[in-house]
């Protein structure tokens, strides 16, 4: 008898959850996640790897932190807490591969330029101490 007055109070409370629109945002954040990964922006399949490593990686270990930090071990919060983490670092690691890789060209020329002025001026620091070096007291017939 229990059981089916259980039931039937469960049965309400299902119908008063879906006819109250207390289950609307929730479907709105599904909705939103699904449309959202079918206008996810175009990433190379090397990029795909990265993104999906590099979300795994940051993600577990930012729940592993979060849940030690508080000293506590659930499974199922866990679970809930990596799911909503790992889908904004996904997106967010899928959006920053895609604008790396749309600026490749650019990022590319600025990094050699400044690895180009680097090489040069420690070339230049080099020979001008050496011509320092090579006019010391030390070595009287090179001085004027």
């Amino acid at each position: 008898m229990k059981a089916k007055i259980a039931s039937i109070v469960a049965l309400f409370v299902v119908i008063f959850v879906f006819t109250s629109g207390l289950i609307e945002p929730i479907t709105n954040v599904f909705v939103w996640l699904i449309t959202l990964n079918f206008n996810s922006p175009d990433v190379s399949v090397f990029g795909q790897l990265v993104a999906k490593y590099g979300t795994w990686i940051i993600t577990y270990a930012l729940v592993g932190s979060i849940f030690g930090f508080l000293g506590w071990f659930n499974r199922d919060a866990m679970k809930i807490v990596y799911f909503i983490i790992s889908t904004i670092v996904s997106f967010l690691l899928s959006w920053l591969i895609m604008a790396l890789e749309k600026h490749l060209l650019v990022i590319a020329i600025v990094v050699g330029s400044l690895l180009l002025l680097a090489a040069i001026g420690l070339t230049a620091f080099l020979i001008v101490r050496k011509k320092k070096s090579n006019q010391s007291p030390a070595n009287p017939e090179q001085t004027n």
